[in-house]
């Protein structure tokens, strides 16, 4: 089964963030994922992971998120695979499509020329 991760509310960490609740809502309708809810807040104010589940075996998933800096996201990807997450975007991936200078060059044909 494919494993989505949301963030949990700012508010509540047993319940999906408020924005994306209409996401999360229509992905457990369908029941083709496994959905996991990580604590906003412990991560983005204290870099502390802490998860709904962890996998019992090796997963790959797919981050439905809030941007985060690369350095940051480099960690929340270690992080996870300690937890026997893979996240399917690398941190190099994730810095390389993240940052417009690094992406520009690649859809430069496509965009109003500045």
């Amino acid at each position: 089964m494919k494993t989505l991760l949301f963030p949990s509310s700012f508010f509540d960490r047993n319940q999906v963030d408020e924005d994306l609740k209409t996401e999360y809502d229509a992905a457990l309708q369908t029941k083709e994922f496994d959905i996991l809810l990580f604590d906003y807040d412990a991560w983005f104010n204290n870099r502390k992971l802490k998860l709904s589940s962890i996998p019992e075996n090796e997963t790959s998933a797919v981050y439905r998120e809030w941007m985060m800096t690369p350095e940051h996201y480099s960690a929340f990807y270690q992080q996870l695979r300690k937890q026997n997450i893979s996240l399917i975007t690398t941190p190099e991936m994730y810095e390389e499509f993240h940052l417009f200078p690094h992406i520009y060059p690649k859809i430069k044909e496509d965009t109003l020329a500045f």
